[in-house]
């Protein structure tokens, strides 16, 4: 073996084996021959060490556990995965944080599969964010689990808002979290949500984000059972964990003075953190004017989209990663702008490979992490020194001048161009590309469905026309003459063959399978035939599919003959295709499936892939920029390439986005996870609907002050917990003059309407204001002696109904192109305005109560403070005026008592004095609000009340 290596030119790799082989056998006394070494094969001027950081780090040993565990039977998990699993066996609570790829979603089946054994009675919910997503863990769960169950109970159930199949029968739910939210606040599913043993939240970063936030918030701190949450994208774990624990902790002591503490239950929650992907991301910039390969993709070393300012401050990013070999070429320029000095820092020369890995036979992955950090911390080190400042950044500078360099030239030949007809013209070389470097199959991200189809059928156009030319040239060959002599030869055989089953020869003995020398060759049939595709008219390959296979998933839509599923079927023949939630549940499926089993090349996607599913893929593309495209876009959509298992290394590549972006999506930390405003007007009309219907008062009541008393928002905010408790006492208020509430907090009147239709709040309350007015009713009025409703009837239903539940704002300016799927809306009739106006009054009286109660709580609690621009005091020292001013309305004890079990303690404090106006999930709108919203004034209202462009509290509840 020493000699082997000897030749390949690693004399100190060679030495290492010889010493091994002496120390086991000690009569070895065999010495190298260097003399021996192969100029032919022999690796020049490189140590091993070298060798391995360059070229091996996606090969090299990973530090994983050889000691089976009983409890996994396909591989051997990691000691933090098995923490996992105690974790479910002891029934205790966990956040998860691991890159994608990892491996942490196995303990949720895991999980699944303990409450099956366990017995008949028990429900897991697993919550997804995304349909696609669901309908994904939902086939999974059917494929791995198997279970006789006793009659009207199903192994699995799915509840979407577009679709639901088993949910209150079925051990498994798989479910999106406002649909889960729905069933724990439901006043009649509480027998059922006493069954749930476990809830696993997956991506539940998506507490942090804009939409729906809140609802996730709601589902953790109301949940009656242990839980796992998982994510991949989540920077402050410890204070998402303290939180969670709190809550728990309250809920326990609920439990155990209302002595209804869960069976086997605990309380605890575990924070679980692995930080280590398994693959590492090549990453590089695409640049369509290159000539060659090699100027078409660019690579882009970490470093490079560092700002010196940025490492100079801070350093590097904490989740900055770096494979070998980009720890090598790193070192590389240290070692070079120290070359010509005559004192180098000491530490440095430590940092040579052959030295540093001295006897190291094998590198591994760790020894190769922990040089990484030591090659940082030098450079890091060097900037005490002006002298070491300015080598630094003479070295950051070098690893930026190519690709800024490049990027600059492309930039300077399409000044002009827009950059989704930049991607579109060049998409077909950039993709037959990829497919010569073997990087098939990638995933190519565009948060724009029109780009993503129009991508797809340039490439299905593309390929026909280049098949079709193909064909017709070689029909015009004599060869190609000649084949199709054979072919019908051989048809007119195939058919004597169907005619004659019965009899193996014909009527003089002669053998129909005919000549075998006369046969057509497959490729002939293919240029032939013009249903066949060319392989090199496609990216499709049959992977781990046979025809019966692909023939089997397509037949899920060979009932849909729309032209979009008829352009969709060309292009899956070519190997790609998009996918989007605009696309039909069947379809995404489909494409799913095909994708996972490598039969397509290509897929076009939005971020519905981003979240969790499984599309494994050698490579990632971001096509063209999109204000969507965030740290956490890129890093859930990123992490799809090197999938753990399926490739060793994954490559990401930007295409067609601006310099800028692609340095700000690298070195951006994922954001904070920070709380929402908790409540709504609904949110409590649900809970006091809860309180008072639930079939188990206690726990309903102890959901309720859960969600009430620890909101996520009180983490680093505590002083909003006084905002809180108003916001829910002026809820209150409103609710009993809406006749939604009596006045002992019972609801009654057309609460379940309202509460039906929480999704569309503000909307809900409007609708009850039109029914309860009789204004519906005096719309709907029939003609005297007709049966149906007259043509103007139905208009102003229809107008009145769009406004409340399906309108949306056009920008002002915007060309309206008018099609049937966009309508401008009329205006109300004068009497539904009327009414309108009417609601709206009622609802800025309450709200009048409730900001200026607030704000003279605070007046009155909290020293003066200064503007913070201007430097001016406010407010005024002289409260005379002040309290003059803030006259409010006083509420009666009636009121105050009627929410004593449901209200918030604490105290009222707030940091700076001022109260934040909220947007619909409670966020303060920023430094440059409008300051007439806290004396009461407001902009004039649209049809429905709304204020243009703004989406504070009163905004949410006019309408």
């Amino acid at each position: 073996m020493a000699d082997y290596i000897l030749k390949l030119g690693f004399q100190d790799m060679a030495e290492m084996v010889l010493n091994s082989e002496r120390g086991k056998d000690a009569t070895n006394t065999k010495s190298l021959d260097t003399e021996s070494v192969d100029d032919k094969y022999a690796i020049k001027d490189m140590s091993s060490a070298h060798f391995q950081m360059n070229f091996m780090g996606h090969l090299m040993k990973r530090d994983v556990r050889s000691d089976p565990d009983p409890r996994v039977n396909t591989f051997i998990p990691d000691t933090w995965q098995r923490e996992l699993l105690d974790a479910v066996d002891n029934n205790d609570s966990a956040v998860i944080v691991a890159p994608t790829s990892s491996g942490k979603t196995f303990a949720s089946f895991y999980c699944m599969r303990k409450i099956l054994k366990a017995d008949n009675d028990g429900i897991v919910v697993y919550v997804a964010p995304t349909k696609a997503l669901v309908n994904q863990v939902a086939a999974e769960v059917s494929a791995r689990f198997k279970k006789d169950l006793p009659g009207g109970k199903c192994l699995y159930g799915t509840f979407t808002r577009d679709y639901r199949k088993d949910t209150l029968n079925s051990q498994i739910l798989v479910t999106v979290p406002q649909c889960l939210e729905i069933l724990l606040l439901s006043p009649r599913r509480q027998k059922w949500t006493d069954q749930i043993r476990y809830i696993i939240f997956d991506e539940v970063h998506c507490l942090g984000g804009e939409i729906g936030a809140e609802v996730w918030e709601h589902l953790l701190v109301t949940i009656p059972c242990p839980f796992l949450a998982l994510s991949a994208t989540i920077r402050n774990p410890k204070d998402l964990q303290s939180w969670l624990q709190r809550a728990q902790s309250f809920r326990k002591q609920l439990d155990e003075e209302q002595g209804i503490r869960k069976r086997l239950n605990s309380y605890e929650v575990k924070l679980v953190v692995y930080q280590e992907r398994y693959a590492d991301l090549k990453k590089s910039i695409y640049l369509p004017t290159g000539k060659s390969m090699e100027e078409c993709f660019v690579p882009l070393h970490p470093v490079a989209v560092l700002s010196w300012k940025q490492f100079s401050e801070k350093g590097f990013p904490s989740d900055m990663a770096f494979s070998s070999n980009e720890s090598l070429a790193l070192y590389n320029l240290m070692e070079r702008a120290w070359k010509d000095s005559a004192n180098p820092p000491e530490q440095l020369k430590t940092l040579c490979p052959s030295r540093y890995f001295h006897n190291k036979l094998f590198i591994t992955r760790n020894e190769s992490r922990a040089y990484e950090q030591d090659v940082k911390k030098e450079l890091v080190r060097w900037l005490v020194t002006p002298e070491g400042t300015l080598k630094a950044k003479q070295i950051i500078q070098l690893l930026q001048r190519k690709p800024r360099g490049e990027i600059k030239k492309h930039e300077e030949r399409n000044k002009l161009a827009d950059p989704e007809m930049m991607i579109g013209t060049s998409f077909m070389r950039f993709l037959q590309q990829l497919k010569e470097q073997d990087k098939l199959p990638v995933l190519v991200f565009s948060f724009n469905r029109k780009f993503c189809e129009t991508l797809t059928y340039v490439i299905t156009r593309l390929f026909e026309a280049k098949e079709k030319k193909i064909k017709m040239a070689y029909k015009s060959t004599e060869r190609g003459k000649k084949a199709a002599v054979l072919q019908k030869s051989q048809q007119k055989v195939a058919k004597r063959k169907r005619d004659k089953k019965t009899n193996p020869t014909g009527p003089d003995g002669d053998d129909v399978d005919g000549n075998e020398e006369s046969a057509v060759e497959y490729d002939d049939m293919a240029l032939l035939d013009d249903n066949e595709v060319l392989n090199d008219c496609t990216f499709a390959s049959m992977g781990t599919h046979t025809k019966e296979d692909l023939h089997k998933v397509m037949s899920r839509v060979r009932f849909d003959q729309s032209t979009q599923s008829i352009k969709l079927q060309r292009a899956c023949r070519r190997g790609i295709a998009y996918h989007h939630a605009g696309l039909g549940a069947k379809w995404r499926a489909a494409i799913e499936t095909l994708f996972r089993s490598k039969f397509l090349g290509i897929v076009v996607a939005t971020g519905t892939l981003a979240l969790g599913i499984h599309m494994p893929c050698k490579t990632v593309v971001f096509a063209g920029d999109s204000v969507y495209l965030d740290a956490i876009q890129y890093r859930q959509m990123s992490g799809r390439a090197g999938r753990r298992g399926f490739d060793p290394v994954g490559n990401v590549i930007f295409f067609g986005l601006p310099r800028p972006k692609i340095e700000r999506l690298i070195v951006s930390n994922v954001p904070h996870l920070k709380g929402n405003f908790p409540i709504s007007v609904t949110l409590v009309l649900r809970l006091m609907l809860l309180v008072s219907n639930a079939d188990i008062r206690k726990d309903a009541l102890g959901k309720a002050l859960s969600l009430l008393k620890h909101p996520f928002l009180c983490q680093d905010h505590p002083e909003m917990m006084s905002q809180i408790k108003h916001y829910f006492l002026f809820s209150i208020e409103y609710l009993i003059r809406k006749g939604l509430l009596d006045t002992k907090g019972v609801p009654q009147g057309l609460a379940g309407l309202a509460t039906h239709l929480h999704y569309h709040e503000p909307a809900n309350f409007a609708l009850v204001t039109f029914l309860r007015s009789g204004a519906f009713h005096r719309l709907c009025k029939r003609d005297a002696g007709e049966d149906k409703f007259s043509e103007d009837v139905m208009r102003n239903l229809v107008a009145l109904l769009a406004n409340l539940f399906g309108r949306s704002w056009i920008q002002a300016g915007r060309t309206i192109h008018r099609s049937s799927s966009m309508v401008i809306l009329e205006p109300l009739s004068p009497p539904l305005l009327k009414t309108l106006d009417k609601h709206n009054r009622e609802v800025e009286s309450v709200f009048d109560l409730y900001i200026k109660s607030m704000a003279e709580e605070l007046s009155i609690q909290r020293q003066p403070t200064c503007l913070p621009l201007s430097g001016i005091e406010f407010p005024s020292t002289d409260t005379t005026n002040i309290s003059a001013h803030m006259a409010i309305h006083n509420t009666t004890e009636t009121d105050v008592n009627l929410c004593q079990e449901t209200t918030c303690a604490g105290d009222v404090t707030n940091s700076d004095g001022t109260y934040p106006v909220h947007d619909n999930l409670g966020s303060t709108p920023g430094k440059d609000g409008d300051v007439t919203k806290a004396t009461g004034t407001y902009q004039a209202h649209d049809n429905l009340g709304n204020t243009p462009g703004k989406d504070g509290v009163l905004e949410k509840m006019v309408m």
